[in-house]
């Protein structure tokens, strides 16, 4: 057989679309999901588009007996699972914690964390035994920073940032690879699912949200990378933003010279005294003919007489003193 990936929550938004990259790329694919119309059509689709084997399951992640009985159900051949993309979450209600729904609660963690681990336990066990795979976990933004009112689901997307990081441990020694994708706002039908129907509001949540490919395009476009007419450069957005970091530097010049460290006032007719040396790191002893740091009393900045409050007008390689608002 052909690759195989296997993909959760494949009926819509994210979960089709990894069908389809992994279709056009000869993979075999393992779709599952809770609405067996729909299955069954993206499989016709993308065994006809593609020319590629679909096998699908329909089953809810939360329902750990049915996850376990139907992925164990497949033929031998079919756990050769090469890519796991755990996709399958959800988000229920934006209300802050004390107005929150003990069942939203529920079926969030019960889908975005357990369902999670139930297809996890059973698949990495398969890649395992094969001595090959690669798990990927679909997280979200809300898994690295919270917002307003989205109390548990950030939770539960953090709960699967710590689970990706664990799982990457756990199977290193298997040769088994673990990566995680954060999200931000995608328009799929994750807000309708959040507000249960209400096309309105879910409409509302993404109407000025622009495409990240759009972004990406402009970004890279104003940097000089890609040429219009040739499409998106073979770069990978990390890479692509590491670009423009460093070409933001290029356009603001460096100082002349190492920044000065603030001069230490001291009473009029007192001896300058230099700066203390940068302390060696841990462990390290000084050498070079270092000045030793400046004792307690001497570090600490005195008084200044009325003659030594007015500075000496700056010399020209020294920078102009900065004055607080």
């Amino acid at each position: 057989m052909s690759k195989i990936a296997l993909i959760t929550g494949a009926t819509a938004g994210i979960g089709e679309a990894c069908a389809h990259v992994f279709a056009r790329e000869r993979y075999d694919l393992v779709l599952t999901g809770r609405r067996t119309d729909r299955l069954e059509k993206l499989a016709q689709q993308l065994m006809a588009e593609y020319n590629v084997e679909v096998k699908t399951l329909e089953f809810d992640v939360r329902n750990r007996e049915d996850v376990i009985n139907n992925l164990e159900a497949l033929p031998d051949e079919w756990k050769k699972v090469n890519v796991l993309v755990n996709n399958a979450g959800l988000s229920q209600g934006l209300d802050p914690i004390q107005n929150g729904s003990y069942d939203d609660w529920e079926t969030m963690i019960d889908t975005n964390v357990k369902g999670l681990l139930y297809v996890t336990k059973v698949v990495s066990n398969w890649m395992i035994s094969n001595g090959f795979g690669h798990i990927i976990n679909l997280g979200s933004i809300a898994g690295k920073e919270v917002y307003p009112n989205g109390n548990v689901y950030c939770a539960s997307k953090h709960a699967v940032d710590a689970l990706n990081k664990a799982m990457r441990i756990d199977l290193l020694p298997y040769g088994i690879k673990v990566t995680a994708v954060h999200p931000g706002a995608v328009e799929t039908e994750f807000s309708l699912v959040r507000f249960k129907g209400d096309e309105a509001r879910a409409k509302k949540r993404v109407e000025n949200l622009k495409t990240l490919r759009e972004e990406a395009d402009k970004a890279l476009t104003t940097y000089g990378w890609i040429d219009k007419t040739k499409g998106l450069a073979h770069i990978s957005i990390e890479r692509a933003m590491e670009l423009t970091v460093a070409e933001l530097a290029k356009q603001k010049p460096a100082p002349a010279g190492p920044i000065a460290a603030p001069e230490t006032q001291a009473p009029a007719g007192a001896p300058a005294t230099a700066a203390p040396a940068s302390p060696a790191p841990a462990g390290s002893s000084q050498t070079g003919g270092a000045s030793p740091p400046a004792s307690p009393a001497a570090q600490a900045p005195a008084s200044p007489s009325p003659a030594a409050q007015s500075s000496p007008s700056p010399s020209p390689a020294s920078p102009s003193p900065t004055k607080s608002p």
